[in-house]
């Protein structure tokens, strides 16, 4: 083989396309972000409910002062876990007026 073959088969090889460092970094399967997003969402509906949970354990006078009522809270605790119970009870304390 002569010297300008192989210079031109070296200029072939150096023109295929070269891995980018990101490419060169395994990374084994990652699960979507959106469903780290939504567990942290779920974890944080669950520590609501919970806290609001907590206000039934307080007579109606002191609920009042806070602005809430005894119904609202259960209202606001019977909807579904997906709903974000402290969303429904600000929106119960609205429609009231307080």
């Amino acid at each position: 083989m002569s010297k300008d073959v192989r210079k031109q088969g070296a200029k072939r090889f150096d023109m295929a396309p070269r891995m980018s460092d990101l490419e060169r970094i395994y990374m084994p399967a990652m699960p979507p972000l959106g469903l780290f997003r939504a567990i942290g969402a779920g974890f944080a509906r669950m520590n609501r409910r919970r806290r609001i949970r907590q206000l039934l354990q307080y007579d109606d006078r002191l609920l009042r002062d806070m602005g809430h009522e005894r119904r609202d809270v259960v209202d606001a605790l019977r909807q579904p876990p997906w709903r974000d119970a402290a969303r429904m009870l600000t929106k119960l304390r609205r429609a009231r007026g307080g």
